[in-house]
């Protein structure tokens, strides 16, 4: 990724923005994207530039300001990461990582019940996004506050989490990738990085 300085129209200043290009840290985290909804019998999603873009914009706000809140955009469906690290320490977040935080609010969704878009999003919201079945396109983006925070915006098209449609298109994990009824787990085997759809 890399960093353009553009004018800050309210403080006449010059800011770091990160701009969006293709990197590991991407292909990482749609190959996981992509294992982890093969469990449910999920099509793998196809990452799109335009989401990327779009990701990476609200990243880099989230970072600009210091915040932590999801875009008012319900054209899009939206994960959220962070991750907090002193601001002169270097750490960084896999995209293996930021898939596997998302994946494993699966032991709050109750595949037995129909819920609501608020129940979804407050208890496994990160989990029914991701592996939602209608959800064709992703995008992702990164960046880092001056504060150590190590924000991940992922932008998915068409969006999930939408009422009355969670059976439909969140399955139960098949039987030989359910982690409930075996004690090995199924990793993505590897392959050449994804290359951007759209």
């Amino acid at each position: 990724m890399r960093q353009r300085p553009l004018w800050d129209p309210n403080g006449d200043t010059q800011e770091l923005h990160t701009e969006w290009e293709h990197s590991e840290f991407i292909a990482e985290c749609l190959q996981w994207h992509n294992a982890f909804r093969a469990r449910h019998g999920a099509p793998p999603l196809q990452l799109c530039p335009q989401l990327c873009s779009y990701a990476q914009g609200w990243a880099n706000h989230l970072a600009h300001n210091n915040n932590f809140y999801y875009r008012r955009d319900r054209h899009v469906g939206q994960n959220l990461f962070c991750r907090q690290t002193a601001p002169d320490f270097q750490a960084d977040v896999t995209g293996q990582e930021v898939a596997s935080y998302w994946y494993s609010a699966c032991r709050k969704y109750n595949y037995d019940k129909e819920p609501d878009v608020l129940h979804a999003n407050v208890n496994a919201g990160h989990f029914t996004q991701l592996v939602w079945a209608r959800c064709r396109l992703l995008g992702l983006g990164k960046a880092r506050s001056r504060a150590g925070k190590v924000l991940v915006v992922a932008h998915y098209r068409p969006p999930g989490n939408v009422s009355g449609a969670f059976q439909s298109n969140v399955a139960l994990p098949l039987p030989e990738c359910s982690s409930s009824r075996s004690s090995r787990s199924t990793s993505p085997q590897p392959q050449a990085p994804p290359q951007p759809l759209c």
